[in-house]
This record gives C-alpha cells, sequence and structure tokens, in this order.
C-alpha cells in the first residue's frame, strides 16, 4: 500500500548507510521521478554531501536560493500588485528558475551516485578477492588438516612400536640379568674349584716333600752307619715338626712372616733414612769447610801470624838490646813498629828494623765514599821520604799450578803484529847465525 511521505524523509531512508553497506537505489530512483513530476512540492529539504568542499558549497547556495522561494515570496505585495498576466509570467518565470536548480542539484545527484557505483564496484572486486583468498587458505587449511591426520597416524603407529620395542627391552633385560646371575654362579664355582686345585697342590707338595726326605733319608743311611743317638734326635725333630704341623695353622706361620717381612721393610727403610741423613750432614760438613777459606776467616789468619811474627821480632829485638851499647838505638829496638791496620811494615833510614806504613784510612761516617780514600801518616819523624802505599785486598785462597820441569816447555814465536804465539811442537826452527 503506498502512502505519502516527505522528500527530506526519503533522502534519509535511501542514503542511510546500513550495517551491510548497500544503498537503497530504488528509492533514489523514486525521488528522481517524483521531483520530475511534482516540483511544485514546498517542503523540499536536501541535505548534500558530495566530499569535496567546492561542490558542497555549491548545492548548498542553490539550496539556499531554491528555499528563497516561499509562499510568502510569492504572495508578496509586488506580486499582487501586478496584472494577472504578468503575475503568471513572473511566477512562471521564477519556477523555471526554481525547475533550472533542481536539474542542477539532480545532476550533482546523477554525480554523486555514479561515484557511490563505481565504489561498490571496487568494493565488490575486493570482496570477490577476499573470497578467493579466503577459498585458498581454506583449501590450505584443508591440506594441512589431511596431513595432520596422516602425521597422526604415524605418530599412533610410532607410539604402538615404542610400546613393543620397550616390551622387547624389557625382555631383553630379565634375560641380562639371568645371564649376570649364572655369571655369578660360575664365579663362585671357579674359586671353589681354585680353592679345591690349590689343596691338591699342597697335598701333593706334601706328599714329595714328604716322598723326598724319606728318599733323602735312605739314602743317608744306606751311606753311613747310624748312630742310636743320631737316631733319636732325627725321630725326636720329625715328631717336634709333625707337632708344628698338627698344632700350628698355616695361617699362623702366613702371618708370621708377613709380620717379620714388614719389619725388615722399616728396618731398612730407617736405615735408608739414617744413610741420607748422614749424607746431608758430611756434604754440609764439606760445603762448610769449603766456605771456610773467606775475606773474615783471611783477616783472622792475617792477624794471627802478624802476632806471631810480632812476637818472634820482639825475642830478636830482645836478644840484640843485651848486646847493644847505644840507649837511643836500644830504645828505638823496644818500640813496636808494626801497623794495626794493616799489617805491612817499612824500614827506617840507617836501621834495619821495620816501621808501619801508610794505609788507607776510611771514616766510619762515609762508607760511600770509596773513591775519596785519605791516607794517615804513622811513620814517626826519622823517616825522610813517605813510602808508597800499599793496599793488600781481602781474597781467598787460591791454588797454583806448579809446572813439572820435566815437561818440555812450549816454545813461542813473535808476529808481524809484536804479539806472541805458541809455536807447533813438530816444527823445527833454525838456530840464529
Amino acid at each position: 500500500m503506498a502512502r505519502r511521505i516527505k522528500l527530506g524523509q526519503l533522502l534519509d531512508i535511501a542514503f542511510e548507510i546500513p550495517e551491510t553497506g548497500v544503498v537503497n537505489i530504488r528509492l533514489l530512483f523514486e525521488i528522481l521521478r517524483a521531483l520530475l513530476k511534482k516540483l511544485g512540492l514546498n517542503d523540499l529539504d536536501v541535505l548534500v554531501d558530495l566530499g569535496q568542499a567546492g561542490d558542497t558549497h555549491g548545492l548548498a547556495d542553490k539550496s539556499k536560493c531554491w528555499e528563497g522561494f516561499g509562499p510568502d515570496e510569492l504572495m508578496s505585495p509586488s506580486l499582487m500588485a501586478l496584472d494577472p498576466e504578468a503575475r503568471a509570467a513572473e511566477i512562471a518565470r521564477r519556477r523555471a528558475e526554481e525547475i533550472q536548480q533542481v536539474l542542477h542539484l539532480l545532476k550533482a545527484y546523477m554525480v554523486r551516485l555514479q561515484a557511490l557505483e563505481a565504489g561498490l564496484a571496487d568494493l565488490r572486486a575486493k570482496r570477490a578477492e577476499d573470497l578467493e583468498t579466503m577459498a585458498k587458505m581454506l583449501h590450505q587449511i584443508d591440506l594441512l588438516d589431511a596431513r595432520l591426520c596422516d602425521q597422526e597416524k604415524k605418530v599412533t603407529k610410532l607410539e604402538a612400536d615404542m610400546d613393543c620395542l620397550g616390551l622387547a627391552m624389557m625382555d631383553y633385560d630379565i634375560k641380562i640379568e639371568d645371564i649376570f646371575r649364572r655369571l655369578d654362579l660360575m664365579g663362585v664355582e671357579i674359586r671353589e674349584a681354585r680353592c679345591q686345585i690349590r689343596c691338591i697342590e699342597k697335598d701333593r707338595q706334601q706328599f714329595l716333600t714328604a716322598v723326598q726326605t724319606v728318599t733323602e733319608q735312605i739314602n743317608h743311611f744306606s751311606l753311613t752307619k747310624a748312630d742310636k743317638d743320631v737316631m733319636e734326635k732325627e725321630l725326636g725333630l720329625r715328631a717336634l715338626v709333625e707337632d708344628l704341623k698338627r698344632y700350628v695353622s698355616y695361617e699362623c706361620y702366613n702371618l708370621t712372616q708377613l709380620e717379620l717381612s714388614s719389619n725388615i721393610a722399616k728396618l731398612y727403610e730407617e736405615i735408608y733414612r739414617q744413610e741420607q741423613n748422614l749424607k746431608s750432614k758430611a756434604y754440609e760438613l764439606v760445603k762448610g769447610l769449603q766456605n771456610k777459606a773467606d775475606a773474615g776467616d783471611m783477616v783472622d789468619l792475617r792477624r794471627q801470624q802478624s802476632k806471631i811474627l810480632n812476637k818472634f821480632r820482639l825475642m830478636e829485638m830482645n836478644s840484640r838490646s843485651k848486646n847493644s851499647t847505644a840507649a837511643g838505638i836500644s830504645l828505638n829496638a823496644k818500640q813496636s813498629k808494626h801497623c794495626l791496620t794493616c799489617g805491612l811494615e817499612a824500614s827506617l833510614e840507617g836501621f834495619s828494623e821495620l816501621i808501619p806504613r801508610p794505609v788507607q784510612f776510611v771514616p766510619p761516617s762515609k762508607t760511600k765514599d770509596i773513591f775519596t780514600l785519605r791516607s794517615r801518616y804513622c811513620g814517626g819523624d826519622s823517616t825522610i821520604v813517605k813510602p808508597e802505599e800499599k793496599v793488600v785486598a781481602h781474597t781467598t785462597v787460591l791454588g797454583l799450578e806448579c809446572n813439572d820441569k820435566s815437561a818440555p816447555i812450549p816454545r813461542q814465536i813473535i808476529g808481524n803484529d809484536g804479539s806472541l804465539y805458541l809455536a807447533d811442537p813438530c816444527l823445527e826452527l833454525g838456530s840464529k847465525s
């Protein structure tokens, strides 16, 4: 059943975009036909949104112009003052202008509808592409599902195989445990057999020893005449041996032997330790004797030597003073003429005694200043010329090699550069003319 509806509401219904995104084209065409047939509608309210600023403003201006011709303007005094023909012409002219504006508006709607149709076509194409992509994805998902089903079947089969393999491994474990148990039993039997073999060997050795002893006794008694005492001693010893074998166990003999061997080993270790200690002590003594001839020992030896020489000289001076007649000479002879710092001595002019020579003196506070040495003169007023200084450096005793007189002396020759060289012993040098 058809019913009347205003143009504004119809446009709202036609251009209302629902959730599906579809525009009601049929209603748009009905609106266009109604506008073409009935241009005299006064409630023409149009809201245009073309998406471009220029078109929107143009349509708005046209709508304002259309709204300007309302019923109040048609009934204006200017029109009422005209005659009917002029008024009709004016109204027709205004109606034509309104129709022209409506046509422009319809053209704008047609452009908008064409743009919407193009957008709908693009959307349909995109939707078709999306549907194709979704179909491909669904196909791939189906293939993947099929592969997963196949893999699940394989996994199920592998699980069943693993269960079977586990059962087989359990059977093998049981069999291996049985084998190990049998091996243990065989090991016990082998140890028992070895013990029996050792017992048999022991019995055989005892039997051989007894046979050997009897054989030796038979040979001994067959060669020598047995005395009664010898026989009694032999029988007593044999009885003692039998008693020992009977009452003293074989293990006791073994323990005694082990203890004795351990004691002997400990004694050997102690002897070795003592020998090493003696060697170390001897080495230390030899090393100490070798280190005896250092600077300090040489100083002590020189001091002792100087003391002994001074004693001999004093004794000689005393013996000479008894024969001398000059008091000055005897006085000088009694004075000590040796140096207490180095032991070096010099002689006075016209006198046979030795006097001390000046030596190098280093003050204790200037031990580092060893290159500027001061000399201390201790010879007295009797000396005319200061003797040259002699410094004896402390050193170790050096062993001098004594050449054998029977050995030939190596001959030397003078080279072109004036140096001496050892001559070849096989070379025969001619005598100088």
